[in-house]
């Protein structure tokens, strides 16, 4: 059994812009080298959130993820020496009628070279490039709605309060919920956070949701 991985790596792995309608910005991304040479992938990819607030990755499409057409590489494929750091540069240009959060993904990995050998166990180390633009258009705001509340038992069998949490507008924003439990004399008996299962992963209360996705809480 043998496994080979791609050692190239890059940075950032996420970049945000604040743009105005018809703007325009440059970026980098580094690539840092391995101990072999390498040829490295930039493939545009489209990020969907799932209930537990994290992302999955789908290939993206221009026609379908428009702000894939607002992001220009120079180059989408590069060869990465070892000891060699290179530089892929590119270029986000806004149309004048955008508005909203958009997210586009460039997706970072070893080109398919044709040697992979079907008795060898192979990896393929993917870094997923998240570019976040922020357009600027007077009257946005954020907006969410509670679309399901419900009480639930956890994996230890206990009673749980869940909320699904829709983004309902065009902008996305860290979201956090908190539930009160009262008597009948509306006192405060005890205060409830409720956690997303990608927030609980990384020791935080807050969950980033995207426009028109929903998080259970």
């Amino acid at each position: 059994l043998s496994a080979a991985a791609s050692a190239a790596g890059v940075r950032p792995l996420v970049l945000s812009f604040d743009l105005r309608p018809g703007g325009s910005t440059d970026f980098e991304l580094l690539l840092t080298p391995g101990e072999t040479r390498e040829t490295i992938d930039l493939i545009p990819y489209h990020p969907t959130q799932n209930l537990s607030g994290g992302l999955n990755y789908e290939a993206g499409d221009p026609a379908k993820h428009l702000a894939l057409e607002w992001i220009e590489l120079e180059q989408t494929q590069i060869i990465v020496p070892p000891e060699q750091e290179q530089i892929v540069r590119g270029r986000i240009s806004v149309p004048f009628d955008a508005a909203g959060t958009h997210t586009a993904v460039i997706m970072v990995e070893q080109a398919d070279d044709g040697t992979a050998s079907q008795n060898l166990l192979n990896y393929k180390v993917r870094y997923a490039v998240r570019i976040n633009i922020n357009i600027d258009r007077p009257g946005q705001r954020a907006r969410a709605e509670i679309s399901r509340l419900e009480l639930a038992k956890n994996r230890e069998g206990n009673p749980q309060l869940v909320a699904h949490i829709k983004n309902t507008s065009a902008l996305h924003f860290n979201a956090s919920a908190e539930a009160t439990i009262r008597d009948e004399n509306n006192r405060l008996i005890e205060r409830l956070n409720l956690v997303s299962e990608a927030a609980a992963r990384a020791n935080n209360l807050e969950t980033r949701i995207y426009p028109e996705s929903e998080v259970r809480f």
